[in-house]
């Protein structure tokens, strides 16, 4: 089955970047990892950015299946905070084990000319699952702006960016400050509720 394949491929894919980052990685390894030719690597990926493309299409899928956002969307955050609390620690544990990948995003996208894969992230924001999960979200005091660029833009710069960055720094930021990694994890949590998720409350009238 071609799944399978395309699976097979962005597995090795996934391995390579992690050892050796983007310019590091060889398309001719990554197809004799997954056992196929390159030819057949090139007509499902076209080029090694698309084969990154690729793997944050399938992370994003993948959180969509397993965070059970269908959890969070009943959770009344308005007067329950502990609840999204919780979401955005599972959140971190679902995340941390691709911190090579999203290493590899952060470091392509900054460059001066290319694709910005980061934009795979943002477009998290026009996916229609998300809308849909957000709108079940607003029955149980869950605050978005009406202006869905606002939205996007509110959610990307305050939440996804910041949570990215945590991820890659995190073990570094915990050794500068001899804390405990999963202590840093109770004071970045802190530092979401006290500033991200204030923009998604309703303010008590």
């Amino acid at each position: 089955m071609p799944e399978d394949v395309q699976d097979l491929i962005l597995k090795a894919a996934e391995k390579e970047f992690a050892a050796k980052g983007f310019n590091g990685a060889r398309v001719d390894q990554i197809a004799k990892e997954a056992g196929v030719n390159k030819a057949l690597l090139y007509y499902y990926f076209k080029s090694k950015q698309g084969l990154l493309s690729a793997l944050y299409e399938r992370l994003i899928n993948k959180g969509f299946t397993t965070l059970e956002f269908e959890k969070l969307a009943k959770t009344d955050i308005a007067h329950n905070p502990e609840g999204f609390a919780d979401f955005y620690h599972r959140l971190l544990h679902f995340f941390e084990p691709y911190r090579d990948i999203l290493r590899i995003l952060m470091m392509e996208s900054v460059k001066n000319e290319g694709e910005k894969p980061i934009l795979e992230l943002a477009r998290i924001y026009l996916d229609g699952r998300a809308a849909d999960v957000v709108d079940k979200m607003q029955e149980h005091g869950f605050h978005t702006d009406a202006d869905r660029t606002q939205w996007a833009v509110t959610e990307f710069f305050t939440g996804m960016i910041p949570f990215v960055c945590y991820i890659l720094f995190k073990e570094d930021v915990a050794q500068l400050l001899k804390v405990d990694p999963e202590e840093l994890d109770t004071y970045f949590m802190r530092s979401i509720e006290t500033t991200h998720l204030r923009s998604h409350q309703t303010e008590e009238k």
